[in-house]
């Protein structure tokens, strides 16, 4: 059976060095020091660390600063804050007894030690300690890192002050070993939430917010603009195109969207308006980056971390996820040597996301080259089987592999939106009546195709074929084809 680990506790400060570093002599005259009644002022530190927290409360209730957050800070000035103040008390008041050679002031002295180890989470099994504080933080960061990076400067503003009130109010010099478990408290503050981290998410945020002014558009001469582009040799030499983004690096492996995100005027279809308009494709770059961070950190998760696999089991899965897995993301593969032609926040976030793995599996591969010696070779049964699966799944539809990523295309564009016997009439006539006759069925058969996708409709409408915005549309995917 193995021994349970314990934090190991600090040991008590010798009572001489607390006792060398206070002013006993005014410590005793305030303890002594009466009211107007007559009787010995024992409230005295109370009353300070009091006024002090009423001034505090007030100010966060006043401007509301934190907003529903306003009750945990409370929170944390009628608790933590105000133990460490009575604890800092006693042990200061236990070691003035002492100083005083008054009978019994070692339990004050040690037993408010004990309190105060017990609060900063030296020891396990105690309430109210500063780990559920810290707990409570975290919390709020992962819903609002912003909020929740201010929370924790607000706490650690309050630690200092209240050792500056220590200092000045309760007479304990700079020296005190007092104030390392103070230092302690702000060090765990600061520990618990990572600055850079919360910076980075605050960006994508923001990033984020302004990607969804992104138009949805399909391409439309995209692809003959690849081989031109100065992108493509750099791109294919270098194994990815690197972006800077808030100080950050990104890699673009396809070669079609590094050129996009270089151009500074794309031609396209507006699939909402249903007309051509001309972007930047650098809009779409945040939402790439959000994916990228995304991509990596899965793949941290669930491969570089994955202890409960072999090493050779996790590298065959890893071939497999690049070469061979073709599921509705398609391969990894194929974010490397194909490109979208049509952008979206969502889809070049898909595209990021990819890439990020792509780009964490070369980082793995570097420093693990003997392991990943054969990551290339495919079993070419596998290999020619996978790339023949899916090319035409509906023969008795469609003409040809071509006619069937046309139809796929319309159908990502329409089987979400409403209006489904006008828009799905229209697919039937442009790519049945037209001189290449990429749909090859009857009416019938095309609406009994349609409900195997979960598309219902009782008829096709033949008013939808002179439809000229939809035309455009369709002719802006046919042309990628």
């Amino acid at each position: 059976m193995k021994e349970k680990k314990t934090q190991q506790k600090p040991s008590i400060p010798d009572v001489n060095l607390f006792i060398n570093s206070m002013d006993n002599t005014v410590f005793d005259k305030v303890i002594t020091r009466t009211l107007e009644n007559g009787k010995a002022n024992i409230h005295h530190y109370k009353n300070v660390f009091q006024n002090w927290k009423s001034v505090r409360i007030e100010s966060l209730n006043s401007t509301n600063q934190f907003g529903d957050s306003t009750k945990w800070l409370e929170s944390f000035l009628n608790g933590f804050c105000e133990q460490l103040q009575d604890i800092t008390i006693r042990i200061a008041t236990g070691a003035h007894m002492n100083y005083n050679n008054t009978p019994k002031w070692e339990k004050k002295y040690t037993g408010g030690y004990l309190q105060l180890f017990r609060l900063l989470d030296y020891s396990n099994g105690f309430l109210n300690t500063l780990e559920p504080v810290l707990i409570s933080l975290k919390l709020n960061w992962d819903s609002s890192p912003l909020l929740a990076s201010q929370m924790q400067s607000y706490c650690i503003d309050r630690i200092n002050e209240i050792k500056r009130i220590t200092e000045i109010n309760y007479f304990l010099r700079k020296n005190n070993p007092i104030y390392f478990y103070y230092d302690e408290v702000i060090k765990k503050f600061e520990e618990r939430i990572n600055f850079e981290e919360t910076k980075l998410r605050v960006e994508h945020s923001k990033n984020e917010l302004k990607a969804k002014e992104n138009p949805e558009v399909t391409l439309k001469i995209i692809r003959d603009s690849f081989s031109k582009s100065d992108l493509y040799k750099l791109t294919e030499s270098n194994g990815g195109l690197k972006i800077n983004s808030k100080g950050r690096n990104y890699f673009v492996f396809s070669i079609g969207l590094a050129t996009i995100f270089s151009m500074n005027k794309i031609t396209c279809f507006d699939r909402d308006q249903e007309k051509e308009i001309i972007i930047d494709g650098s809009i779409y770059i945040p939402s790439f980056c959000i994916g990228f961070d995304k991509g990596k950190d899965y793949f941290q998760k669930a491969f570089v971390d994955n202890k409960f696999q072999s090493k050779e089991t996790i590298v065959s899965d890893l071939h497999s996820h690049y070469y061979h897995l073709d599921n509705e993301f398609g391969r990894w593969k194929d974010y490397v040597t194909n490109c979208p032609f049509i952008l979206s926040n969502s889809i070049i976030e898909k595209w990021g996301y990819h890439s990020g793995i792509v780009n964490a599996l070369h980082e793995l591969m570097a420093t693990n080259q003997t392991l990943f010696k054969n990551f290339h070779k495919c079993d070419e049964d596998k290999s020619n089987s996978n790339s023949n699966k899916l090319i035409n799944p509906y023969p008795l539809i469609f003409k040809d592999s071509k006619a069937y990523q046309i139809f796929d295309t319309l159908h990502i564009n329409y089987k979400d939106k409403p209006y489904h016997t006008a828009n799905y009439s229209f697919v039937y006539y442009a790519m049945s009546k037209n001189i290449d006759k990429l749909i090859i069925c009857s009416g019938v058969k095309f609406i009994n195709f349609l409900a195997e996708l979960n598309i219902n409709i009782d008829r096709i409408d033949s008013r939808q074929y002179g439809s000229k915005q939809k035309e455009l549309f369709y002719n802006a995917i046919k042309a990628q084809f």
